[in-house]
C-alpha cells in the first residue's frame, strides 16, 4: 500500500506536482491558441527561486515575438485545438481525452483513485491468504471502496455537470448575515443545520420520521420571532422544503401536519409567498380543524372562483373538503350542492359516504331517510365498482346511528349482489331470517372490531324471534373481554349472564321444575351457555381476580349439569392460588378428580406444583421434611395420569419440578425426578437449566461481574467434566471443540449424566455404615409412584 493511501482513506490529498504548478489552472478551451510567451506563468511564491535559478537564454520581448506571427492569427485559431498530455511513472506519455481530464489530472485525484484500487487489491490478497477475520475483511473492504467512492465524486463535482448536480441536491441555506445579532445568527445556524439534517434523513428513508420532524419544528419556532425582523432572508425553496416535510400525511411520524402547516402558511403570508392551490386547501383545512370553522369557510367560499373552476387542476380537491366542512358545520344544503357539483363533474360518488354518515348522527327520521336515500344513489353509481369495504363502510354508519333495519338491508346488498330488497318484505324471508345467515354478519362484524354494532344486531335478532348462536355471542363476550375498558366488560358480564340464566332454565324445565309459562323472562329466546361460556368467564374473573364471583360462576357451572371441565377446575385453583388459599384448592381437586369427574391436564400439575409452599414463601427448617413428602405425593400424582402429557414434558414444567426438589434439599427425590422425565416423558435438561440447578438459582444474574465470574467458573468445571468423562469412556474425539460438535440428543445426554454426578450423595467410609443411599432411592422412587421405573432404569 503507498504511504499516501495509509494516511487517509477519507480524505483527497491536496498535492500538486512541480511540472503541474508552471501549467495555468484554468484548462483553456479546445480551440484556443495562445502565444508560447504567456503559456510559462510560474506561481508567485516560486518567483524567489526562479530568479535564483541561472537562464540559459531570456526570452523574446512581446513585440518580437507578435512579430514571428503571421497576419491571419484570427484564421489560424480557427484551425488549431489544444491537445493534453500525461506523463505515466515509466516516463510514457498518454494523451488525455478532454479538458476535463487534464483538470481531474491536475487535481491529482484520479492518481489517488488508481492508487486505492491497487492497494485493495493487494491487502484482499493478504487478508484471503492469511485467512483473517471475515468481519474485520469485510470492514476493511468497506472503509476501501467508500475511499474510492468519494475520490471518484470529488472527480465527477470538479466537471461542470458535477457542480450542477451537487447545487442541486444541497439544503437550501437561510442568510445568518442579514441579522445583526449573535444570538439571532445562532438560531438561524441552528436551523439551517437542522434542515440539512431533515433532508439528508429524507433522502436516505424516503420519508421524514418523528425523530427528525420534531426536532425541526423545535428549531423553527425558536428562530421564528427572528426569522419574522426579515422574511425575505429565508428563500423560496426554503419554504418549500418546511412545506413538504411538514405536510406529509403520517399519522406516527407527523402526527401535527395540520397544527404545523397552519403556521407554516401565516408565515408564508406575512413573507409574501404566494401559496399553490394545493396548498391553499391544505391551509383552509388546516384552519378548519384548528377551531377555525368560520375562517376557514370564508376563505374556501373566497377561493371558490379560482379553486372551484371546472378547469382547475385542484377541484376535486376544493369541493370534498367543501363536502367535509358543511358536514361537520351541518349546513347540510351547502353540503349537498358541492355533492352536486362533483357528481356532475364525473368525480368519485363515494364522496355520498359522508352525507351518509352525517344524515345518520343527526337522529331524525327525515335523517334516517336522507341517509338511506344517499346509500341507494352510492349503490346506483358504483354499480359492480362497490366493494366490500364500502359496504362495511356504510353498514359501520347505520349501526352506530342504532338503524339496524338500514344496516342489515345494506349487508343483504352485499351478500345478494343487490338481488334481494328487503324493503318490499313485510317479514324476513327465510333465507335471511335465521342465525346462519346473521352470524355471518356478526363475524365480519366482530372480526372488524365493531363491537357495538355486532351487539345492537344481537339485539335486533332477538326482536325479531331469530335467536342466535352461542359460538356467536361467545365470540362477542371474547371479544369484550379482550378490549378490557370498563363498559366492555360490564356488556360481557351481562350478556355471559343472560346466556347463564338461560341455560339454568333449560335446566329446571327439564327437570319439570318450572314451566315456560311459569317465568315471564322465558320469552327471550337468548341461547343457552355454553362450557365455552363458563370457561371464558371463569378466566376473565381470575385474571381480575374477582374470587367471589368465580365462586358465583362456579355454582351456577354446577347447576347448569354441564360435564365438567379441566379448564374450569384450573382457573379455580389459580384463583384460590392468588388468595393463598391452597388447601381449599387441594380439596377442590381432590374432589372432582378422585370422584372421575375431571380428568387434570399438565397445566393442572404445574398449578398445583406452584401451590407447595416451598414455591409460595419461605419455610423453616422444620418444615423440609412436611414438604419434602407433600412434593413426593405431587410427583407421584402426576405419574398417575402420565397419558394426558406430550412428549416431552413441556420445558417448564419440568423446570419447576426439579428447582422443588433442589430448594428442598431432596437429592434423592431430585435423581428420582430427573430419572423419570428422561425415562417417561423424553426430557433431557438444556444447558441453561444445568447452570440454575447447579447454582442454584431460578434467574441466572448477568449484571454483576462477580455473578458473570461465577457463571464462567461453572460452566468452564461442567465442560471439563464431561470432557473427563468422555476421555475415560474412550469417547474423546481429540478435537478442541469436541463439545461444540455433539448433536442436541448427545449434549443433552451428557448434561443429563453431570446432574446425575452432581446430585448424587458423595459419602465417606464412616457415613456409609449408617446411611444407605441405594434404599433412600428405592424409598424415594416408591414415595413418588416411579419404583417400578426406576429399578429397571437404573
Amino acid at each position: 500500500m503507498s504511504s499516501r493511501a495509509i494516511q487517509s482513506l477519507r480524505y483527497t490529498p491536496r498535492f500538486v506536482c512541480s511540472q503541474c504548478l508552471f501549467v495555468p489552472h484554468k484548462p483553456a478551451s479546445p480551440s484556443a491558441f495562445l502565444p508560447p510567451h504567456l503559456l510559462y506563468q510560474p506561481a508567485r511564491r516560486w518567483k524567489s527561486q526562479l530568479k535564483q535559478a541561472p537562464r540559459e537564454a531570456a526570452p523574446a520581448s512581446k513585440k518580437s515575438i507578435d512579430q514571428g506571427f503571421p497576419e491571419s492569427f484570427e484564421e489560424a485559431k480557427k484551425t488549431l485545438n489544444v491537445r493534453y498530455f500525461e506523463q505515466e511513472s515509466d516516463g510514457d506519455l498518454r494523451e488525455l481525452q478532454s479538458s476535463d481530464d487534464f483538470a481531474r489530472s491536475l487535481d491529482g485525484t484520479e492518481l489517488y483513485q488508481q492508487d486505492l484500487e491497487n492497494d485493495l487489491e493487494s491487502i484482499m490478497d493478504i487478508v484471503d491468504g492469511k485467512n483473517t477475520n471475515e468481519r474485520f475483511r469485510a470492514q476493511l473492504e468497506k472503509e476501501l471502496l467508500n475511499a474510492i467512492e468519494e475520490s471518484k465524486r470529488r472527480s465527477t463535482e470538479a466537471t461542470p455537470e458535477g457542480q450542477a448536480t451537487k447545487a442541486a441536491t444541497e439544503t437550501p441555506q437561510i442568510n445568518e448575515k442579514t441579522f445583526r445579532k449573535e444570538a439571532q445568527r445562532r438560531l438561524v445556524r441552528k436551523l439551517n443545520s437542522a434542515l440539512d439534517r431533515a433532508e439528508k434523513a429524507n433522502r436516505r428513508d424516503n420519508a421524514p420520521s418523528k425523530r427528525t420532524l420534531v426536532p425541526l419544528w423545535k428549531t423553527y419556532v425558536a428562530a421564528r420571532q427572528t426569522l419574522a425582523l426579515s422574511w425575505n432572508a429565508v428563500p423560496r425553496a426554503t419554504w418549500d422544503m418546511l412545506w413538504r416535510l411538514f405536510s406529509i400525511e403520517d399519522p406516527v411520524g407527523n402526527p401535527n401536519r395540520l397544527s404545523h402547516v397552519a403556521t407554516l402558511s401565516k408565515d408564508m403570508s406575512a413573507a409574501g409567498i404566494d401559496l399553490t392551490p394545493s396548498q391553499q386547501i391544505l391551509t383552509i383545512e388546516s384552519l378548519f380543524v384548528e377551531n377555525w370553522e368560520n375562517d376557514a369557510v370564508k376563505n374556501w367560499k373566497r377561493c371558490l372562483p379560482k379553486l372551484g373552476a371546472d378547469h382547475s387542476s385542484s377541484f376535486q380537491q376544493f369541493w370534498e373538503l367543501g363536502v367535509r366542512m358543511f358536514c361537520q358545520t351541518g349546513d347540510m344544503e351547502q353540503a349537498n350542492r358541492a355533492t352536486e357539483r362533483l357528481l356532475n363533474a364525473k368525480s368519485d360518488p363515494r364522496i355520498l359516504m359522508t352525507l351518509i354518515r352525517t344524515y345518520s348522527q343527526m337522529g331524525t327520521e327525515e335523517a334516517y331517510t336522507q341517509a338511506w336515500e344517499a346509500y341507494r344513489r352510492l349503490r346506483g353509481l358504483l354499480g359492480s365498482q362497490m366493494k366490500l369495504e364500502d359496504y362495511d363502510q356504510v353498514i359501520s354508519h347505520f349501526l352506530a346511528a342504532n338503524q339496524t333495519d338500514n344496516a342489515l338491508h345494506a349487508f343483504v346488498d352485499m351478500m345478494t349482489s343487490g338481488t334481494t330488497d328487503l324493503k318490499k318484505h313485510k317479514r324476513l324471508p327465510p333465507t335471511v331470517g335465521n342465525k346462519f345467515f346473521f352470524g355471518k354478519w356478526l363475524k365480519r362484524l366482530i372480526g372488524a372490531g365493531e363491537l357495538d354494532g355486532a351487539y345492537n344486531v344481537i339485539k335486533f335478532m332477538l326482536q325479531k324471534r331469530v335467536q342466535p348462536a352461542p359460538i356467536h355471542v361467545n365470540g362477542l363476550i371474547g371479544a369484550w373481554q379482550r378490549a378490557g375498558g370498563e363498559r366492555d366488560l360490564e356488556n360481557a358480564d351481562a350478556v355471559a349472564w343472560q346466556m347463564i340464566e338461560s341455560r339454568l332454565r333449560f335446566v329446571r324445565e327439564r327437570r319439570g321444575e318450572q314451566t315456560a309459562e311459569q317465568d315471564s323472562a322465558a320469552s327471550t329466546p337468548w341461547p343457552r351457555a355454553t362450557l365455552e361460556t363458563f370457561s371464558l368467564m371463569a378466566e376473565n374473573y381470575r385474571l381480575r381476580q374477582q374470587h367471589d364471583s368465580l365462586m358465583r360462576l362456579w355454582q351456577a357451572f354446577n347447576e347448569a349439569e354441564i360435564t365438567h371441565d379441566a379448564f374450569m377446575m384450573n382457573q379455580l385453583l389459580e384463583s384460590y392460588l392468588q388468595y393463598g388459599r391452597v388447601a381449599e384448592g387441594a380439596e377442590l381437586y381432590k374432589s372432582l378428580v378422585s370422584g372421575g369427574r375431571v380428568k387434570p391436564n399438565p397445566h393442572t400439575f404445574m398449578t398445583l406444583w406452584k401451590m407447595l409452599d416451598v414455591n409460595r414463601i419461605h419455610i423453616s427448617q422444620d418444615q423440609y421434611y412436611c414438604e419434602m413428602e407433600n412434593a413426593r405425593n405431587t410427583f407421584n400424582e402426576m405419574m398417575k395420569f402420565v397419558d394426558v402429557f406430550d412428549e416431552p414434558i413441556d420445558g417448564q414444567l419440568a423446570r419447576k419440578i426439579l428447582h422443588t426438589f433442589r430448594r428442598l434439599h431432596d437429592s434423592h427425590g431430585f435423581l428420582v425426578a430427573l430419572t423419570s422425565l428422561r425415562n417417561t416423558f423424553g426430557f433431557l435438561p438444556p444447558e441453561l437449566l444445568v447452570l440454575e440447578l447447579v447454582v442454584g438459582t431460578t434467574n441466572l444474574a448477568w449484571d454483576t461481574l462477580r455473578a458473570r465470574q461465577r457463571l464462567r467458573i461453572e460452566k468452564k468445571r461442567m465442560d471439563l467434566d464431561i470432557m473427563q468423562r468422555r476421555e475415560a469412556l474412550g469417547k474423546f474425539s481429540g478435537s478442541v471443540n469436541e463439545l461444540e460438535e455433539l448433536s442436541a440428543e448427545e449434549r443433552g445426554e451428557e448434561l443429563y449424566e453431570y446432574l446425575v454426578r452432581v446430585y448424587t450423595p458423595v459419602r465417606s467410609e464412616e457415613d456409609k455404615e449408617f446411611i444407605d443411599d441405594t434404599q433412600l432411592l428405592e424409598e424415594a422412587a416408591q414415595q413418588m409412584g416411579v419404583y417400578n421405573e426406576a429399578t429397571s432404569g437404573e
